[in-house]
Formats: C-alpha cells, structure tokens, sequence
C-alpha cells in the first residue's frame, strides 16, 4: 500500500483540488531528515495547510525554519494563496516558536479539542493572510528563498486553474 501511495503521489504535477498536498523533503548529510506539507484546504479561498516534522536529531539546527520558509514563499508567491495556516498541539514549543518566526500569529486555542493517546488534547491554529507578509524582513522575503523557491517550482496558470508544478516531491538538501 505504502508503494501505491508513493507512485500515486509522485506523478501529482498540478495543484487542482482541495486536500491537493505539495511535499518537500529535506536531506542532511545524505539522508531524509525531515518533511513539510502544502496542503489545499481550499483552492476556492485560496487556503493552504502548513506542516512539519523533523528527526530529533537535527531540531534546532534551522532546518525547519529555512524549509518552512521557502514553502510558505511557494504557497504565496508562486501557488498564489490568501492564508496559510498550520495546527498544532500548544505544548509544541519549538513549533509555535517556528510559526512566529514564519510571521504567523495564533489565531484560536481549542481545548480538549481531539482524543490522542489516551487523553484529551488541546489544538493550537496559527495563520499567515498574504497581504500580513509584507513587513516581515529576512524570513521568507528574502533574495536567497526566492531563488529557491524558482529552484523547486514553477507556474504556468493561476490557482484556480490549477498551477503545473516541475514535480510533487521536492528535495531540498541542507
């Protein structure tokens, strides 16, 4: 099943639905060390679900940081959303202080909101508008995260018309 699921991602080349999902993978020394999703909520709103996880072993390196970034860019500058958001569990203090440093700001606290390893579980929403970017310096507005942005990915049509993306994994190596 894991095999189907990895073909049927791979030949992905537009974003044309919602639940559509842009990956990115993020290579250390050799190895996949983490990934981030893109996630379409709705192409309607122009709404995209941020997410990350990275092997402990390579947290607090930045690497999160300059990946996240240069996937927001892409969410942003080249796929053309309004909001990007990401949910996450409040007690993630190293993801919480990732989505303030994308420019995020905490939209919503829900308490108890999900059943999760045999407790009840609070959830974090944290949000980006497009037009909130402009006044963030050196996160992802930056000379070198656009020319990485143009690396991983090109449009041929706007949102709606579903972009054409170069591939549906990315590799970022770091």
């Amino acid at each position: 099943r894991i095999g189907e699921l990895v073909t049927e991602r791979g030949s992905r080349t537009r974003v044309e639905a919602d639940h559509d999902v842009v990956h990115l993978v993020v290579e250390h020394e050799g190895r996949v060390v983490g990934d981030l999703t893109l996630k379409w909520s709705s192409l309607e709103n122009a709404q995209a679900e941020i997410g990350w996880i990275l092997h402990p072993d390579v947290q607090g390196l930045g690497f999160a940081r300059e990946s996240a970034a240069a996937l927001v860019d892409v969410a942003f500058d080249v796929l053309g959303a309004h909001r990007v958001w990401a949910q996450l569990d409040p007690r993630n203090d190293r993801s919480a202080r990732l989505c303030a440093a994308l420019g995020m700001r905490q939209e919503a606290h829900l308490r108890e909101e999900s059943w999760f390893r045999g407790e009840w579980g609070d959830l974090a929403i944290w949000a980006l508008l497009a037009h909130e970017r402009s006044g963030i310096a050196g996160v992802a507005r930056s000379k070198r995260a656009l020319e990485r942005v143009r690396e991983i990915a090109t449009t041929e049509r706007s949102v709606a018309g579903g972009p054409l993306l170069e591939d549906a994994f990315f590799r970022r190596k770091v």
